[in-house]
């Protein structure tokens, strides 16, 4: 069994669907699309796609602001983005993932005929209690037409109501104890199922379902995976349609390392940020904590890279200069200066 065959589970879960963690919305990220959480953002998610020669993002925010129309919400977000630099260019009616909408489109440019313009498009629509906004802005029309069968695929996916399997529903059901503990696979990427009812596959971090020979990985944000399991010559077997072949894990625990990781950006940095200030800890073990966010850091070659606990990953070019720390790249539009406040 090949290397890339071991991995290929962890690939699964991270190539789910995304679900609103307050199951509010889910759709389909085409390949090469990723998260770009804003810290402090509740009401929706950020996704982006890098092209040549630009990039091409969508938000979708539900019930950004309150109001009694339906009208209403449309012309205060409209307001938002014409801040934003952009001038309106049409008004339409269309629909995202079968729903009516509202679709307005923008440019930065005046001139129709400036190619470096960036193109926007707002998408505004009701369902199931809820107004949603969802927002296309691509750095230029060129990278807007390049990406266009992406996001009719991506809107299409959009659906207001979640079939995510609730643990809070989950039928109540003994565990098969015969298939906790620690595994290993192949390549040495690391299972773990706790009696507790949480799980740990690498990096990524979820609750699980046991229920006759059927197991349940469940990821906030994520639709949950489900495999057929077989116990057989002391490993474990992990059966699913989407799996070339099974996932073969033997029993077994990654070696402990107490080493720790010798770097000067180890330590906690402070920022200034509108609304208040955003602290990073970087610590000596090889783990990080930003805001809410937790997980594992990595520096190599002047990349700072972030991977949290629920499998995420998000890098940014990093270069100090004193006790200052600037980030840059990533989810930032513009770089991002850290105080060193304590060593690690």
């Amino acid at each position: 069994m090949s290397i890339a065959l071991c991995v290929s589970l962890a690939a699964l879960i991270a190539g789910a669907p995304y679900v609103d963690t307050k199951e509010r919305f889910q759709l389909e990220l085409p390949v090469g699309w990723r998260l770009l959480p804003a810290y402090g953002d509740t009401f929706g998610m950020r996704f982006q796609r890098e092209l040549a020669g630009g990039r091409v993002s969508v938000t979708v925010h539900v019930d950004p602001v309150e109001t009694d129309l339906f009208e209403a919400f449309v012309s205060e977000l409209e307001g938002w983005v014409l801040e934003q630099g952009l001038v309106r260019r049409s008004r339409t009616k269309g629909s995202v993932g079968g729903h009516p909408a509202v679709v307005i489109a923008f440019e930065s440019a005046k001139n129709k005929a400036d190619a470096n313009a960036t193109h926007a498009r707002s998408y505004f629509l009701e369902s199931a209690g809820h107004r949603y906004h969802l927002h296309v802005s691509a750095s230029t029309r060129a990278v807007y037409r390049r990406a266009e069968p992406e996001l009719r695929a991506l809107l299409a996916s959009f659906a207001t109501s979640s079939a995510r399997l609730a643990t809070e529903t989950a039928p109540s059901a003994a565990p098969d104890a015969r298939v906790l503990g620690a595994w290993l696979n192949q390549a040495g990427l690391p299972f773990r199922l706790d009696p507790n009812g949480v799980f740990e596959l690498g990096s990524a971090k979820g609750r699980y379902l046991l229920q006759g020979e059927t197991l349940s990985l469940m990821i906030d944000g994520k639709a949950p995976q489900t495999f057929r399991y077989e116990l057989r010559d002391e490993q474990l077997y992990l059966h699913s349609e989407r799996l070339k072949a099974p996932a073969v894990y033997r029993r077994g625990s990654p070696p402990a390392s107490s080493a720790k990781v010798q770097s000067p950006l180890a330590g906690r940095w402070r920022a200034t940020i509108p609304g208040g200030t955003l602290e990073l800890l970087l610590e000596g073990s090889g783990r990080f904590t930003l805001e809410d966010h937790r997980g594992r850091w990595v520096y190599d070659s002047g990349l700072l890279s972030l991977t949290t606990d629920a499998g995420e990953v998000i890098a940014y070019a990093a270069e100090m200069e004193g006790e200052r720390l600037s980030l840059s790249g990533g989810d930032l539009e513009e770089p991002l200066w850290l105080q060193k406040i304590s060593a690690e």
